[in-house]
């Protein structure tokens, strides 16, 4: 169970209602003209964004995973009040940016900063990932005391006998803004509710951590999510990252790096850009042991099996070209 990120699921519900756009895995054509495989088969199909920033060079990407292998053991090894420290920095600084964030969301979309309906930026843009950041810097403070992280709701068994935590809403302000709303986490079988805090913050049960490298694809219309995927792998996976922003919303990359700066600084994070071809070789480098993506079963299966005939062939088979977790 991960009730470390029970803001997410806010982020999900506003990708639910917008639509959500799956990572650049896959397009006809890449922005240098290069030809590419197509989008798996049933994939939403969108002509490709113009990005802001050239492509990461293959030197650039090497070298920031370079960085991150040197720097992974000391994050997983991190005791926990220096991480609620950084959790704090964290705050501060994606508050200096919040601003500029929603001014740059609102001119990429068009939106006049004087109407009422481009408020909405504020609200799927720095609110989440701020609201997200304190929840974090909450569980890992219940953590270096000792205790599991809340659970806000009731802890509940099914007739099937697994067991059902609600995650949200979690405070007195949920309820109010967002009425009637639930999000429960099934546990898998066998767990009950007398081991269910055993199943809690896992990352942190490690005695000697080796350190993990993963890869965070980030989607392209709600600008919180990636962020917040980086934040998950970081503070609940206890995993340092390399983020790559999406076509559609790159110009916020040097504002996200300005945010993440604590993290960049002390080599726990790094910021790249690029499309299709960028994305595949984050995905097969070998520097990377696990990939966090935000997007539709397509999306995984063109990154586990591949596109194409060849594609559906490997998972009919049972067969992936890439096993690393996902």
């Amino acid at each position: 169970m991960r009730p470390l990120v029970v803001s997410i699921w806010a982020a999900a519900l506003a990708a639910a209602c917008r639509g959500a756009a799956s990572p650049v895995i896959g397009s006809r054509l890449s922005r240098k003209g290069v030809p590419v495989a197509p989008v798996a088969a049933g994939a939403l199909r969108a002509p490709e964004p113009t990005s802001a920033f050239p492509s990461s060079s293959r030197a650039a990407i090497d070298a920031a995973l370079e960085t991150l292998r040197v720097r992974k053991v000391a994050w997983a090894s991190l005791p926990l009040l220096e991480k609620i420290d950084l959790l704090r920095q964290l705050r501060k600084s994606f508050a200096a940016v919040a601003e500029e964030w929603v001014a740059a969301c609102q001119r990429a979309e068009g939106l006049d900063p004087r109407d009422p309906r481009s408020g909405e930026e504020w609200i799927v843009g720095p609110y989440f990932v701020l609201r997200n950041l304190r929840l974090l810097q909450s569980s890992l403070t219940s953590l270096s005391v000792g205790h599991a992280p809340r659970i806000p709701g009731p802890v509940r068994q099914r007739e099937d006998g697994r067991v059902v935590a609600q995650v949200f809403p979690s405070d007195l302000y949920d309820r109010l803004f967002y009425a009637g709303m639930v999000a429960e986490v099934w546990m898998r079988p066998g767990v009950t509710p007398e081991t269910l805090a055993e199943h809690q913050a896992v990352a942190y049960r490690e005695e000697l951590p080796r350190g993990k490298v993963a890869l965070v694809l980030a989607a392209g219309n709600v600008s919180s999510i990636g962020p917040m995927d980086a934040l998950y792998k970081l503070f609940v996976d206890n995993e340092v990252v390399v983020f790559k922003t999406h076509g559609v919303n790159d110009y916020l990359g040097p504002l996200l790096e300005r945010g993440f700066r604590p993290l960049v600084e002390a080599g726990y994070l790094r910021i790249v850009y690029g499309d299709v071809e960028e994305g595949s070789y984050l995905c097969e480098h070998p520097l990377v042991d696990s990939i966090h993506i935000t997007g539709s079963d397509k999306t995984h299966d063109a990154i586990v099996f591949g596109v194409g005939p060849e594609g559906a062939r490997r998972k009919a088979e049972g067969r992936p070209r890439l096993s690393k977790p996902i």
